[in-house]
């Protein structure tokens, strides 16, 4: 399974609000910065990239760039949250599960049209 355009499809505002709360839970409250202060630094990152292509100028409005050196960390901590709500939903849960990034190897004891 692999996900479609994953850096440019991370909604921004959800995207940062899943980061930082991955920052507090990991630090548990005793972050080495207040966490207002990586959401603001995220926000600068991802809402004023901007990138030049055919002699055109743009502003990319959504999702990450993957060029920005934030953008892995930040697809594998979003996708880390998408897939969680995932396998704690499903009723049905696979024998092995690895994912690197956005490309997902499962093994299920069921047929195809009940995994999907």
């Amino acid at each position: 399974m692999d996900v479609t355009s994953l850096y440019t499809n991370i909604p921004q505002g959800e995207g940062i609000e899943t980061v930082c709360n991955a920052y507090e839970s990991y630090y548990e409250g005793g972050s080495p910065i207040p966490k207002q202060y990586l959401k603001r630094a995220l926000e600068l990152i991802l809402q004023e990239n901007s990138f030049q292509f055919t002699g055109k100028n743009y502003l990319q409005t959504h999702g990450t760039a993957m060029g920005t050196t934030v953008a892995v960390a930040f697809a594998n901590i979003f996708m880390g949250k998408v897939e969680s709500q995932i396998l704690n939903q499903s009723a049905q849960k696979p024998l092995d599960w690895k994912r690197y990034i956005d490309d997902i190897f499962s093994i299920w004891n069921i047929n195809k049209d009940e995994v999907t």
